[in-house]
């Protein structure tokens, strides 16, 4: 892998500006439209063509990589979007069998899965995800949360389970998937503490090709599954989403969306948001808290299954061993159990059992057996005491919220919550907490019986194997306390009272048990019942929970899915194809306003067309009430008095919003051999205010879009609206003769960090740019810092040298990393 400096990249012709950072070549060419920013860190994720994911740092220093893995035998699931949260801590993977995975940052590892609920959920088109952490007016949206929860006791709302119980302990690895065996994982999922950013909203929108949008809210509270065309029947089942974005304010979401021969344009509105405030964000933060204890419920009962199977396997063996032994020295009928039993109580054993104890099971082999049911049965209490315990308590807790802002009738019931329910889902976890002392009590007999046999067994083989003694002095006495050896030999060593806690089966009891809706907690405290066992496994109980859990927020999300609206769409672009289409949306005077910008190469290669769209908002439902058009032609970078337009070719490579101000372009010349990256100001452009375009009206009851009309991009082709000439901000030259041939730019949007990455026609070099210094400036800040002392600068040098890290692979990233990697 080649490295180069920033210096050797490109000849420079001052001015220049964006100045180049680093260079750098991708071990596999990143596939188009696959490489995206973080917008909190410097930090660049790509998507190779081998289907590996890789996250650098600015500096090119690798952080992690995600190989490709078959997800289902003779089925390989392929990469098809990519975008981050915006708070930059984690990356939505969107696949080609229609599941996202959302990965940490911190070291790449899948924290949640977002599956389809039904089949036939296709490829995934589109990945949007977007929040309120900067929406201007929060202080006003705090004051209307105040004024929403006015009636509900404080103590329901800042209660914080993390604050009042200890934090949960890291699981054994049970596997590649294994979530909470990272502490870094476990504290983001689990463990961190209520703050200030809990109540953000972020929403997470995933498309597909087939139509239908996938709607989560908290990353993790799942809204449910939709076809566009049920929200909005214009738009036809032949229909799929593109592009999702939405204003800091989330007022409204902004949606692209695509026919066989058309482009539309339309909002999608969220009334839920604005109808019930504080309630939802404390009704999503909790669930997707509770979700999280639920996974670490899930995978710390497969931690007990994989360590119950490992000391019961051995086990097992050692006893089929010796009862083969036994029938082929022909030993007495009664079986494994009667031979040890005689054993201990007439001190001579069978000449079978003899011979299997001393050739065949050794002392080496007894001190394994011994080793490795001591260690198993010690795991197994650590695991129920320090690990599903702990989580019950703090289950308890969350329910026991959502339970009491559900009785809070003025705010829950709109939502579809019912304290009933809740109330069972305390009752499980009630049951399952009983359920494991239950198995703790078990435990601990079976354990001490075991001590007291693996004493006997150890003093018999000892017995077996020592010598004549010669000294007359009696052996010492091992105090082996026959009465447990009696009973662990008969209740216990065929078969351990534990197997039934972790043998799943179609058992008719605990069947009835969860049908009938009888109470688990009374259940398991019955006495037959908790001494017995036996009545269901782990995997039975914690099945039954997250069942139960899923259906309580199932009526919240149905009532959510009814409160989605989609305006009716626009025509963008039709019977034609275009290269370009971004949209981008900000907040002015309160209203939103989206900018969507198309390119087609198809009769309009010299200039690209500019859409503004201004909305109203009431009541939660948006409505389209301007659209202004302007275009802007590419050539007018050129214009000099020594160079004629119509002699170049010119065409659009990429183009990206940067922020609310400015749009980043970058344009071919195939006439000069060059590639010019530059920057223009887009929202002070003089957009055809005296002829706006025609919209449709909500009360257009047509059942389908019209195409007879004309498009947003025809009506900005017409004569009636003038061409505007590119006012660059920033702008560079790239010459073909430098081998360089750069096809696709992206930008992180950070207001204190601008930075981009051009990526070049191969995918494999890229190149990172600061899009507000130049090459000028840097020169400048050299001839200025060229006086000062060597004291100062020697101690630059060492700061630098602590900054320059070596390349590694799946290195845990760590806030210190990620003030690195902004400090490079």
């Amino acid at each position: 892998m080649e490295d180069k400096a920033a210096e050797s990249i490109i000849s420079v012709k001052p001015p220049q500006g964006f100045q180049i950072q680093f260079e750098k070549t991708l071990p596999n060419p990143a596939r188009p439209g696959l490489a995206a920013w973080s917008p909190k860190h410097d930090l660049l994720c790509f998507v190779t063509t081998n289907e590996s994911v890789l996250l650098y740092r600015m500096n090119g220093q690798r952080v992690w990589g995600i190989a490709q893995r078959k997800e289902k035998a003779g089925q390989e699931g392929q990469v098809e979007r990519l975008q981050w949260r915006p708070d930059g801590k984690v990356i939505a993977l969107g696949y080609s069998d229609g599941t996202t995975k959302i990965c940490d940052v911190n070291n790449g590892k899948v924290v949640l899965t977002v599956a389809p609920e039904a089949p036939g959920f296709g490829s995934v088109s589109c990945v949007g995800w977007v929040d309120n952490r900067l929406a201007p007016n929060n202080e006003q949206k705090q004051e209307g949360i105040k004024a929403l929860t006015a009636g509900i006791p404080k103590g329901i709302l800042d209660l914080e389970v993390n604050q009042m119980l200890p934090r949960l302990s890291v699981l054994p690895g049970t596997g590649p998937d294994s979530l909470f065996s990272s502490k870094i994982t476990l504290d983001a999922m689990i463990n961190t503490v209520k703050g200030a950013d809990s109540d953000i909203l972020d929403v997470l929108l995933v498309g597909d090709d087939n139509g239908r949008i996938l709607v989560n809210i908290f990353e993790s509270f799942a809204v449910g599954q939709l076809h566009l065309s049920t929200l909005c029947p214009q738009l036809g089942a032949q229909c799929k989403l593109l592009s999702h974005t939405a204003p800091p304010s989330l007022k409204t979401h902004a949606l692209l969306i695509s026919t066989p021969n058309s482009f539309y344009f339309t909002t999608l509105d969220l009334l839920f948001t604005s109808q019930f405030g504080q309630y939802l964000h404390q009704l999503a933060f909790t669930s997707t808290k509770l979700q999280a204890l639920l996974k670490y419920i899930k995978e710390t009962v497969t931690a007990l299954n994989s360590e119950w199977k490992t000391m019961n396997d051995l086990h097992t063996r050692y006893v089929s061993l010796v009862n083969e032994a036994l029938q082929d020295a022909g030993g007495s009928s009664g079986g494994v159990g009667l031979e040890f039993f005689e054993l201990l109580i007439t001190g001579v054993g069978s000449e079978g059992l003899k011979e299997w104890l001393v050739d065949v099971l050794t002392e080496r082999g007894q001190k394994r057996w011994e080793k490795t049911s001591l260690n198993g049965y010690e795991t197994l209490r650590r695991l129920v005491h320090e690990n599903l315990l702990p989580t019950c308590e703090r289950l308890i807790i969350l329910l026991s919220r959502l339970r009491g802002l559900a009785r809070w009738k003025e705010r829950g019931s709109p939502l579809g919550l019912e304290p009933e329910d809740f109330t069972r889902c305390v009752d499980a976890v009630a049951g399952l907490t009983v359920y494991a002392h239950s198995f703790v009590s078990k435990l601990n007999h079976e354990l001490d019986l075991y001590r007291a046999f693996s004493l006997w067994l150890k003093n018999v083989l000892d017995e077996m194997s020592s010598v004549i003694n010669i000294n007359d002095t009696p052996p010492e006495d091992p105090q082996v306390d026959t009465l447990k050896v009696a009973e662990y030999v008969g209740n216990h060593l065929l078969s351990s009272t534990l197997a039934p806690f972790f043998a799943k089966s179609e058992r008719p009891q605990s069947k009835k048990l969860f049908e009938d809706g009888e109470s688990i907690f009374k259940f398991f405290c019955s006495y037959d019942i908790y001494n017995k066992g036996g009545s269901c496994s782990w995997g039975d109980l914690a099945e039954h929970l997250m069942g139960l859990c899923q259906g309580v927020f199932e009526k919240p999300a149905t009532a959510m899915r009814r409160s989605l609206r989609i305006a009716r769409p626009v025509l963008l672009h039709k019977n034609g194809e275009v290269e370009h289409v971004q949209i981008h949306m900000v907040d002015l005077a309160n209203n939103p306003i989206a900018y969507v910008a198309l390119y087609s190469r198809k009769g309009a290669a010299d200039s690209f067309v500019l859409a503004k769209c201004d909305f109203n908002v009431e009541g939660g439902l948006s409505t389209i009430a301007k659209i202004q058009c302007v275009k802007v032609r590419l050539s007018s970078i050129y214009k000099t008095s020594d160079e004629d337009d119509a002699s170049n070719i010119i065409s659009l490579l990429d183009l990206k919003f940067v922020d609310n101000e400015s749009i980043i372009l970058l344009i071919e010349n195939e006439t000069t051999q060059t590639t010019h990256m530059v920057t223009t100001p887009y929202g002070i452009l003089p957009f055809s205010d005296s002829r706006p375009y025609p919209i449709p009206t909500r009360r257009d009851s047509s059942s389908t879009v019209r195409e007879d009309v004309s498009s947003i991009f025809d009506f900005a082709r017409s004569e009636d609206i003038p061409y505007v000439d590119i006012e660059p901000i920033k702008g560079r030259v790239f010459e073909w003769s430098t081998g360089f041939f750069p096809e696709r730019v992206v930008v992180n949007g950070k207001p204190d960090r601008r930075i981009g990455a051009l990526v070049d026609r191969e995918g494999l070099r890229y190149v990172v740019f600061d899009l507000d210094m130049d090459e000028v400036q840097e020169d400048a800040v050299e001839e200025e810092t060229e006086g000062e002392g060597e004291e100062e600068e020697e101690e630059e040098g060492e700061v630098g040298d602590e900054e320059e890290g070596e390349e590694v692979d799946d290195e845990p990233m760590d806030e210190s990393d990620m003030d690195m990697s902004m400090s490079n």
